[in-house]
């Protein structure tokens, strides 16, 4: 990728892109592993992002987006050329309705909607990742989905065309949204909340606050919930615990004493130490309950 590598590096310094060389993934995923990217691109504007994707694409060069680094877990020695949105942070207020870039974070959001006394999105309190990323997967908790306000998104299309995508136009389901099996990179959301004062939307947002940090392993680096719920009335937490795999480890990565549907790195952890710990976990669950567990997370 050496030539390939110096075309783009020429490419971003003539558009005045700010990027890094060799930048280790590690430092910009919530669980904190990740192998160095051969360039590590932050455009500063849609602009520069659909300029830089229109390029990538025109030569075959592959890339990944990422947001705030939820949910993602890279392999420890990584190829592809990351896109980051974390620059792309803009926020619109409507009487009952945002329009949010989809490098807004997340964890930052819920606040500012309780100053503008915008109500719906509290169950996200706590939650770490994008908005583009929480969309892209359906984020959910405590009975809502983010697809429940979406509205609708501005997207470049696999032509490298921007446009806007209604909700008709988008299926969501369990940890799942139709963004996944379509060429788009989403921009921008506009979701529909509802008034509220700001000391109810403040009270409903500790709530949740607490109860995260009550019953997950805030304090320690993960990439969140590990699996997906595979039916309604099997809880994986539960089932792993009633195994008495809580605490069991391989290399760095732990399933939490807190919470057994976590993963944890207690430090220095792999990819490869990740992924011996899903596999010995799913093999069990399939021995003593029968049920064949997927992974919520991304394993890159």
């Amino acid at each position: 990728m050496n030539k390939t590598k110096t075309l783009l590096i020429d490419f971003l310094n003539k558009n005045n892109c700010p990027f890094f060389v060799n930048e280790p993934l590690q430092n910009h995923t919530t669980i904190g592993i990740g192998g160095k990217t051969p360039v590590y691109i932050l455009p500063p504007t849609e602009n520069f992002l659909t300029e830089i994707v229109s390029y990538l694409r025109k030569n075959c060069i592959n890339y990944r987006i990422l947001g705030r680094g939820s949910n993602v877990i890279p392999d420890d020695d990584y190829n592809a050329v990351i896109i980051s949105c974390s620059e792309l942070n803009k926020i619109e207020y409507f009487p009952s309705a945002i329009m949010v870039d989809a490098g807004f974070s997340v964890n930052k959001l819920v606040p500012e909607l309780a100053r503008h006394e915008l109500s719906g999105f509290e169950f996200l309190a706590g939650l770490p990742g994008s908005i583009g990323g929480a969309l892209y997967m359906n984020a959910g908790a405590f009975g809502r989905e983010i697809g429940d306000f979406f509205e609708s998104a501005r997207v470049i299309d696999e032509n490298g065309k921007i446009k806007i995508v209604s909700k008709e136009g988008i299926n969501f389901g369990y940890r799942y949204s139709s963004f996944q099996n379509k060429q788009y990179l989403i921009l921008a959301a506009t979701f529909n909340l509802h008034r509220d004062s700001k000391i109810k939307v403040e009270r409903r947002t500790n709530a949740i606050l607490n109860q995260r940090i009550k019953t997950q392993p805030v304090e320690w680096k993960s990439a969140g919930s590990i699996f997906k719920k595979p039916l309604n009335d099997f809880s994986v937490g539960y089932a792993i615990d009633k195994l008495g795999l809580k605490g069991i480890r391989f290399g760095g990565a732990e399933v939490s004493k807190k919470h057994a549907g976590f993963i944890i790195n207690r430090g220095n952890a792999s990819q490869h130490d990740i992924k011996q710990l899903i596999g010995f976990i799913k093999a069990q669950i399939k021995e003593h309950f029968g049920v064949l567990l997927e992974t919520e997370v991304e394993l890159w």
